[in-house]
């Protein structure tokens, strides 16, 4: 579930907006 990981690293970036 290493993907997940990834997707969450950048979902913070577009939760920020």
């Amino acid at each position: 579930m290493d993907e997940l990981r990834t997707i969450y690293d950048e979902l913070p970036d577009f939760l920020e907006k």
